[in-house]
């Protein structure tokens, strides 16, 4: 299996986690139904299909915010620290 392989059974695997749970993205629930002619079963097919092309094309993006909000947090000083500026002269 290779790496695109892999993203796309992961993405999958989060689509079917969506439809498990009842919070699908109602624009690609509507356009799976509506592909699917209204056939629930048939319906999650192709919402999977779609959800996973999605979830795939937003994946640097997420990946991408999450690394800043961890450097961010990295970079926040400890309590107990000061900075230069934070010390005052006698």
């Amino acid at each position: 299996m290779n790496m695109s392989e892999g993203s796309t059974l992961f993405s999958e695997r989060l689509a079917l986690r969506e439809i498990e749970q009842g919070t699908v993205h109602v624009e690609l629930w509507a356009q799976a139904l509506k592909k699917a002619n209204g056939q629930t079963e048939l319906a999650k097919s192709h919402y999977m299909q779609l959800r996973a092309a999605a979830l795939c094309k937003e994946a640097p993006a997420l990946l991408l915010k999450q690394i800043r909000s961890g450097i961010a947090k990295d970079n926040k000083p400890l309590a107990d620290y000061f900075s230069a500026k934070d010390l005052k002269k006698p």
